[in-house]
């Protein structure tokens, strides 16, 4: 924890260069467009993307929503999202300290982020801080629970399983109101990427959604 915020921003720069992650946009893009019909996207709302990376999620449903802002701690991904979406606000930022005012936003959605913050709890906090009385968390998070090695930006950092996210959310104050599978596209990139993302797809589709590689957690506030 002393330097997560150093050690998150180097894994996020060096594990994908900018051009891949360039290259990867459209095609989360048209992954999360689907998040329009599963939140019931509405033109009042006030969102706030999590964790945003390249901005795919952003440039997904900024359409259907008032406003849109993007934060992330490193800051190659940010540049992308910049010029993806230049009349969309990206700030670099750390989840467990938000830029942002009390009851600020109606929804946050955040997407195999929070599972690298040294601070899920905290994160969370802030997360719970930020909404609006019955405003809605709706992320995706990486599951240990699934039977294969999951990296993280330092060794010996630690996963949390299915049944140790739930904890965790009503622990912080959220009420899960349902679980789904991934909208994260399985097949792109490298041929190794893709024979993963083809098991996955098929583990998925065998295995109970509490054993999933990524599982997503619609959550109401308390």
């Amino acid at each position: 924890m002393d330097n997560w915020a150093g050690d998150a921003r180097k894994f996020f720069s060096d594990d994908v260069s900018g051009e891949t992650i360039e290259a990867l946009y459209d095609i989360f893009k048209i992954s999360y467009a689907k998040l329009k019909e599963r939140l019931g996207l509405s033109p009042d709302m006030n969102v706030l993307d999590l964790g945003c990376g390249n901005g795919a999620l952003t440039g997904a449903i900024k359409k259907h929503v008032r406003k849109i802002t993007g934060i992330d701690i490193a800051p190659g991904p940010l540049k992308i999202a910049e010029k993806k979406n230049p009349q969309n606000a990206f700030i670099m930022a750390d989840m467990t300290d938000l830029p942002f005012n009390t009851e600020e936003f109606e929804l946050i959605v955040s997407i195999t982020a929070i599972e690298f913050c040294c601070d899920r709890a905290g994160a969370l906090k802030e997360a719970m801080r930020v909404l609006k009385p019955s405003g809605r968390l709706y992320l995706e998070v990486r599951n240990s629970a699934f039977p294969f090695r999951l990296r993280y930006p330092r060794e010996g950092f630690y996963g949390l399983s299915y049944s140790d996210w739930k904890g965790l959310l009503e622990k912080e104050g959220f009420v899960i109101q349902n679980t789904f599978k991934s909208l994260r596209p399985s097949l792109y990139g490298s041929l190794t990427t893709r024979i993963k993302g083809l098991f996955n797809m098929l583990y998925s589709f065998l295995m109970p959604i509490r054993y999933h590689y990524i599982v997503g957690f619609l959550c109401v506030k308390r």
